[in-house]
């Protein structure tokens, strides 16, 4: 299916009706990727996922900054969101959320940026693993507006000028 420009406006489906999808998640910092860890969890199908670019939301401004957030918590992040299990049994270390915790203290805190690690690497693997379920949309968020006649939410994004038209079933302001 082609894209097409209609006076600076494009849409999902120009010659089709719209693609509706059962979840809008807005944000993919660490509450829109739990998020749609928790909605993988559940089998819920058909998301949309929007971000300006997928990286880690505000997380890395703070990268800098350390934690005084245990590192267990940040492991049981992943190990308690039932989606992401398969994530931090793969060995390879380039998709493994939990290898940049191996051999710290469990009982103390530890920089940000290892953080945005984790949540990159969760990022990659929901587009790897999940790309039937989750349709990632990189831009802004410029229109939401619910529409009482038919139950669904109308979402407008934009990159680079562009706009784009989406509906969805229910959302989730993850920012």
């Amino acid at each position: 299916l082609k894209l097409i420009s209609f006076s600076g406006y494009k849409s999902l489906n120009h010659f089709m009706e719209k693609k509706n999808f059962r979840v809008g998640v807005i944000g993919a910092g660490p509450a829109g990727i739990a998020a749609i860890g928790v909605l993988l969890s559940h089998n819920i199908k058909d998301i949309l996922w929007i971000d300006p670019a997928f990286q880690g939301g505000r997380m890395q401004l703070y990268t800098k900054v350390p934690s005084n957030t245990k590192v267990k918590f940040f492991k049981e992040y992943v190990e308690n969101v039932h989606s992401f299990k398969k994530y931090w049994t793969i060995p390879d270390k380039n998709e493994n959320p939990l290898i940049s915790y191996e051999g710290l203290d469990p009982e103390k805190g530890c920089s940000l940026s290892l953080s945005l690690k984790k949540l990159l690497k969760l990022t990659s693997n929901i587009r790897k693993y999940h790309s039937s379920e989750v349709f990632f949309e990189e831009g802004t968020v410029t229109s939401l507006n619910f529409n009482k006649g038919k139950d669904l939410w109308e979402l407008t994004t934009q990159k680079n000028g562009e706009k784009y038209e989406y509906i969805s079933k229910s959302v989730i302001l993850a920012t």
